[in-house]
């Protein structure tokens, strides 16, 4: 009989309280003895007891077991806690921060040399190295402690005067100011020295026989520098040093952005060190000596934590470091205490409540202030992650607030301010919620502020101000988040636009750029120079790698012929991950050469391509082949000069092209060779061409008179008799028109008024879908109408009654629009991007960066599923079935791929299940119920795609994705429904061969031979469950870390393994017995249950995991998290295989063919199969070449 719980102490003592309402709670759960608690809870009953007992306030992690464990409100016990603890915590005097043992956020500084522990190894390595190599780059993840090793550890271990500086913008000048204050030169001198010959430096250090420079966090140099030539110079001057000492510190993220330099990578062959995690006996060091120093000591309780969940973990310096700063605050007595850690915060959540607080505290008026200070003192990532940026307080309207200092979450160095340390950016969940709001507008405000900055510099020289597209957008940006000086700069812009407006005609189109054939000599040449030992291939491989990644968006067949020379030269982990990046989705799918300010039409089957250009003739290309086959001649002015063409529109049936220019508009008959010219009613330049319903008429807005006097209006012809007939309807200068199938005529207006009319009759129809005009684009059918209102967001119209049906938010300025797909999707297209809006449900199914600025884009489409984008620069084609397979839904549930194409499931806007299939050679998928009779969602797929899992309230149903039909019912017996009330809450996984099923529910696992409709194991539903890739094994793994592994054969599982790793979110069983389980946090750790150790751990992902699956062999695991990478693991050496970035890892779901060449990765893009095997990636890479880029050349020799 259990022994009856000691009453408590009738008071009004908040502890004794607390475990009252602890007691109830369990009360309230049914009463569970507190062995089953235990169980349920993961923790032992005498803790939960002691827990209840009053007598001393319990951990948070207990608290929150035992609540959770009673069914509780966590977040409302865990308040109670954090209330309690601060009301129990001791109080002290008000303490002078600068008398803390720990910095907090900030990095360690010459002068904290005394308190900087536990890299004293390190530190001989440097000086060890920097005794053979007088260059040295130390490289970091962000918050491993590099700033400080630098700082505190090196520095004052310098023989002689030093210098330590970070690059900034102006890494030359910043450079010049240091070396100025130790030669008694005046820094615009030195300045001038280094900019004229920057191997100066070393001549200049030498004379003021500094010992070492320190140039930390290098990677501004990148990030904030924008002008290659310093970034050039200043690079040389660190490497001319021959006579004094130089390190870098450099963000690892920025390695490859180092290997673009080819005098980097030379220096950085043989001198580099990596600042990786502390060891579990130099973080102790760390932790307890400052305290020690200042006569205090580390509660063991808390020291086992800190290490525990410190250890082996990137980036996480700057997070203990604040934690431990607030247990101070908290301490008792002479003690920090777990208890005052926990009330801080812990780890991962001290740093953003100390934060927050201080944030509550400003007043309602100033928090958007300050909201706009640290957006501003923040660079967004391109590709990396965000950073922080040092401004100059000139850059501030306002004084920074003293508060946001002295709690150390910002420094003021003179005239600079900077948010303190790079964590802040990724810990604090208020920020990165700021920062995702609109990233796109933080990036323009950003080049608008050191446009600003280089204006000022230049005396406010008028030709350093805002124009065109650049000017457009920063239009759109608040202004009550912008500075005075910004205002300024660009308030003279919007009235030099003005003058220019006033004064000037209109410009012709801008000349492109006939560059296209040597960029790729130049790459060719670059990507077969292999060099002669293994060392200079892998580190050639890379330079190549991060080349290619670099040239995804904006040179694709550059991009694939660097990523088959990076694989060929060395198969790195870099090499691997571009070719897989490269082949699996390019930016593009052909290029055609571009003369820089002709006009495009595309024939409506997608096949033909006219372009015109500066010569004497309209070039016809053959879509498939990239090829041109033929010309047209442009027509000739009376006078018998070449007139520009302006427009240009194919016939349906591609026998037609209608040439518009100056001298009239053209229509050329492919099959007689001949060209008439039809007459507009009144002379004028033809700007746009369309033909009519069965190509019996011709449409055109003809342009006449001079600017201001200038005017526009519709004219027709009949094609046959070349007579023009109708009404010749007058339009506004600007506005937009399409003719629909039917014959009606669309205009848009630059105030935003649409209109449809008839051109035989004049009658016509009006609405104002937006404020103000942009651009216009009619589906195919007529049915529905898209307009634009200049500030990023299209109104789709119905266009037979003129009423809404709905809105797009594109976030950005749109150039131009077309209907794909039957009228089904919308391109729409930014100066950067192209991006694709499923019409039915108004879903953005895609997007695609355009590259570097090549706008305005604008997109032509084909029935075929081409897809044409015209820019100043080039002309891309994207083909809609190499797109990844689409649909606009944010929330996977599952992914399959199947020897057709892709299977997957999700809920719909009404949250009922549904299946998606992709049929071969479809971007859209179509889209069925799943069949279920409850809102459980389809789940899980068969290892070949070609099954699906639906889950009933009494049995699992295995179904045929094609058909529909049942292929077997699994139904437990009797005396397992009984127990288990007939709930199945989870399914899976499937055995790599399929035959076995594993199924839990609320009280026990079943495992299933599926083709006999029986089960085979019984096990804990409590426990996850994998399968050996031979499915002869299968291992448990239970949340508090034990881990048991069974043969099929037998009759019992094996004996337990606590294997000491907790908390598991995946679990996987890999070759060679090899157990990897993830946890929440990121860590994946790797186990082998027969020797009972662990055998390796990486901290796979930043933020969490979304999903983990093994290859089909077992020798490759794929995961993907919230830092938008999907990262595959070796897992025979543990080592990263390959990274490929996605747009939205957080809710990522993986698959892997059942032959394990592709892995399937569902995510805001859709479905992507991307090809893991280096073998298919190269050769989709060399069917893309020779496919998509002949007209490039010929593929590389290794493209059989």
């Amino acid at each position: 009989m259990p022994r009856r719980e000691r009453p408590l102490e009738s008071s009004d003592d908040p502890l004794v309280l607390f475990a009252a309402d602890l007691r109830a709670l369990r009360e309230k759960a049914g009463g569970p003895g507190y062995r089953e608690l235990g169980r349920l809870a993961h923790y032992s009953a005498a803790t939960l007891s002691e827990a209840a007992g009053g007598r001393k306030l319990p951990t948070l992690a207990v608290t929150l077991a035992f609540v959770r464990a009673c069914d509780g409100d966590a977040d409302e016990w865990e308040s109670r806690w954090r209330s309690l603890a601060a009301g129990l915590a001791p109080s002290l005097p008000p303490a002078d921060v600068d008398d803390a043992p720990y910095l907090g956020l900030a990095a360690f500084q010459p002068e904290h040399a005394d308190r900087f522990f536990g890299r004293e190894r390190l530190v001989s390595d440097l000086l060890a190295r920097l005794s053979r190599h007088p260059f040295l780059a130390v490289f970091g993840a962000s918050g491993a402690g590099k700033s400080s090793l630098l700082r505190a550890g090196l520095l004052p271990r310098a023989d002689g005067p030093s210098i330590l500086f970070t690059p900034g913008a102006h890494p030359l000048r910043e450079c010049a100011v240091r070396v100025a204050s130790l030669t008694g030169l005046s820094a615009v001198q030195v300045l001038a020295e280094l900019e004229a010959d920057p191997s100066h430096l070393n001549l200049l250090l030498r004379q003021a026989n500094v010992d070492i420079v320190v140039a930390d966090q290098f990677e501004e140099v990148f990030t904030l520098c924008a002008d290659p030539a310093e970034r050039d110079a200043f690079i040389a001057a660190l490497l001319a040093c021959r006579d004094t000492r130089v390190v870098i510190g450099v963000r690892t993220d920025f390695y490859t952005h180092c290997s673009r330099h080819a005098v980097l990578v030379d220096a950085l062959r043989d001198a580099q060190v990596t600042v990786g995690p502390m060891s579990v006996d130099e973080l102790r060091h760390a932790i307890t000596q400052p305290a020690a120093q200042v006569g205090l000591k580390v509660e063991s309780a808390l020291l086992a934590h800190l290490v525990a969940s410190t250890n082996d973990r990137v980036g996480v310096l700057p997070l203990l470091s604040h934690a431990l700063l607030e247990t101070w605050h908290r301490r008792r007595g002479t003690t920090l205490t777990l208890t005052g850690f926990e009330a801080a915060g812990g780890i991962d959540g001290a740093l953003a409540r100390t934060a927050d607080e201080i944030y509550s505290s400003f007043p309602e008026a100033e928090q958007d202030s300050v909201r706009r200070l640290f957006l501003r003192l923040t660079a967004p990532g391109e590709g990396t992650e965000d950073t922080k940026r040092r401004i100059d307080r000139a850059e501030l309207d306002d004084e920074v607030p003293a508060a946001l200092v002295s709690a150390r979450l910002l420094t003021v160095d003179g005239d600079r301010v900077e948010i303190t340390h790079e964590s802040l950016i990724r810990s604090w969940p208020r920020l990165r919620d700021w920062l995702a709001e609109d990233r796109a507008a933080l990036r323009a405000h950003r080049q608008l502020t050191d446009a600003t900055t280089e204006w000022e510099t230049h005396d406010r020289d008028p030709g350093a101000l805002y124009r065109g597209a650049r000017l457009a957008v920063a239009r759109e940006l608040h202004r009550d988040a912008l500075s005075r000086r910004e205002v300024a700069f660009l308030d003279a812009s919007l009235a030099a636009e003005d003058e220019q407006l006033r004064v000037a005609r209109r410009q012709t189109r801008r000349t492109r750029v006939l560059a296209a054939a040597l960029g790729v000599l130049l790459l060719v040449a670059s990507s077969i120079a292999v060099y002669a030992t293994r060392a200079q291939a892998v580190s050639e491989s890379r330079a190549l790698a991060a080349q290619a990644l670099q040239m995804h968006d904006t040179d694709v067949p550059g991009a694939l012929r660097n990523s088959l020379a990076a694989y060929t030269a060395s198969p790195t982990t870099e090499a691997r991950s571009a070719l897989i990046y490269n082949a699996g989705r390019p930016a593009n799918h052909g290029v055609f050469p571009s003369s820089g300010f002709g006009v495009t039409a595309l024939s409506p089957d997608g096949t033909k391509l006219a372009i015109s250009g500066e010569g004497d003739e309209i070039g016809l290309w053959d879509v498939a082949s990239r090829r041109q086959v033929g010309g047209v001649e442009q027509p000739r002015e009376p006078s018998g000069r070449w007139s520009t063409t302006t427009a240009l529109a194919y016939s349906s049936d591609n026998s037609l092209l209608a040439i518009g220019n100056s001298a009239g508009l053209h229509v050329h008959d492919f099959g007689s060779g001949v060209t008439r010219t039809l007459n507009p009613p009144r002379q004028g330049e033809i700007m746009e061409a369309v033909f009519g319903p069965g190509d019996r008429r011709v449409y055109a807005v003809v342009s006449t008179g001079t600017y201001p006097a200038q005017t526009s209006y519709v004219a027709q012809w009949d094609v046959a008799t070349r007579d023009t007939g109708g009404n010749a309807r007058e339009i506004g200068v600007g506005d937009d028109v399409a003719i629909d199938p039917r014959g009606t005529a669309f205009l848009y207006s630059r105030a935003g008024v649409l209109t449809a009319f008839d051109p035989d009759t004049g009658a016509t129809r009006t609405a104002s879908p937006n404020q103000g005009g942009g651009h216009l684009a009619v589906s195919p059918d007529g049915i529905t109408v898209a307009t634009t209102d200049g500030r990023g967001t299209v109104a789709l119209v119905d266009g037979r009654t003129l009423t809404s049906s709905g809105e797009l938010v594109i976030g950005a300025l749109v150039t131009g629009m077309a209907f794909a797909d039957a009228g089904r999707l919308l391109v729409v297209c930014t100066e950067d991007e192209v991006q694709l809006w499923e019409v039915a449900s108004h879903a953005k199914v895609h997007q695609q960066k355009v590259g570097t600025y090549s706008g305005p884009n604008t997109p032509l489409t084909g029935t075929d599923g081409t897809i044409i984008v015209t820019g100043s620069r080039n002309i891309t084609l994207r083909r809609l079935a190499d797109l990844p397979r689409l649909h606009g839904n944010r929330s996977f549930a599952a992914v399959g791929l199947t020897p057709e194409g892709a299977v997957a499931s999700g809920p719909n806007r009404d949250q009922q299940p549904q299946l998606l299939t992709w049929p071969s050679g479809s971007a859209l998928p179509l889209v069925r119920p799943t069949g279920a009779k409850d809102l459980a969602p389809l789940s899980l797929f068969t290892p070949d795609g070609t099954g699906m899992v639906i889950t009933q309230n009494d049995a699992v149903e295995i179904k045929d994705v094609r058909t529909g039909d049942t292929r077997t019912t699994l139904v437990p017996e009797e005396k397992h429904r009984a127990s288990l009330g007939n709930l199945w809450p989870r399914v899976g996984p499937f055995s790599g061969d399929g035959r076995l099923l594993a199924t839990q529910m609320s009280g026990y696992g079943l495992v299933w031979d599926v083709a006999r409709s029986r089960t085979t194991k019984i096990y804990s539903a409590s426990s996850m469950l994998a399968f050996s890739p031979d499915s002869q094994r299968f291992a448990l793994y239970d949340p508090e870390g034990v881990i048991r592994v069974q043969d099929m054969s037998a009759e019992w599982p094996g004996p337990e393994w606590q294997s000491g790793v907790r908390d598991g979110q995946f679990f996987a069983y890999g070759v060679d017995d090899q157990l990897m389980v993830a946890r929440p946090d990121g860590e994946l750790f790797f186990l082998n249950p027969f020797e009972r150790t662990e055998t390796g751990r990486v901290h796979a992902h930043n933020g969490g995991m979304s999903d983990m699956v093994l290859s089909p062999d077992g020798k490759l695991l794929a995961t993907v998290g919230a830092d938008r990478e999907l990262n595959i693991w070796d897992t025979t050496t543990r080592q990263l295989w390959a990274s490929l970035p996605i747009t939205n890892g957080a809710q990522a779901k993986l698959a892997w063919k059942r032959d394990g060449t592709e892995l399937a990765v569902a995510d805001d893009d859709g479905v992507t199969a991307w090809p893991i095997s280096p073998d298919l990636a190269t050769r989709k890479a060399c069917q893309r070449l020779k496919q998509d880029f002949a007209n490039f050349g010929s593929p590389p020799a290794g493209c059989r």
